[in-house]
């Protein structure tokens, strides 16, 4: 008998709590149309910003980190290291992210 009620309260304290009616579910990734690229392609810093000398392919916006000196390089690489040099058309107000298929700075 004993064995048995200390099964039961292990069980009851390492199952998971209820779901909080107050946190509000995480909202889905926003389809690719309703993303605007950030960063022109003929911006003279298009290759530092858009991280294209690193790797670059992506299918979730989780695959997609900001790196670089001053935060300015978006790829999917985990470590990115750049020039500490700030450049006046980095990327403001725009968020990295998964954009048909390749790590981009979108608004």
């Amino acid at each position: 008998m004993r064995s048995i009620i200390c099964l039961a309260f292990v069980v009851a304290c390492t199952s998971a709590p209820p779901p909080r009616a107050d946190v509000a579910a995480a909202s889905p990734t926003p389809p690719a149309a309703a993303r605007t690229p950030a960063v022109p392609k003929d911006s003279p810093n298009y290759d530092l910003f858009e991280g294209t000398s690193f790797k670059n392919d992506c299918t979730a916006d989780t695959d997609c980190h900001v790196g670089g000196c001053s935060h300015e390089v978006c790829s999917a690489a985990t470590r990115v290291m750049s020039s500490c040099i700030a450049r006046e058309d980095q990327p403001k107000g725009a968020t990295c992210g998964c954009v048909s298929g390749q790590c981009i700075w979108y608004r």
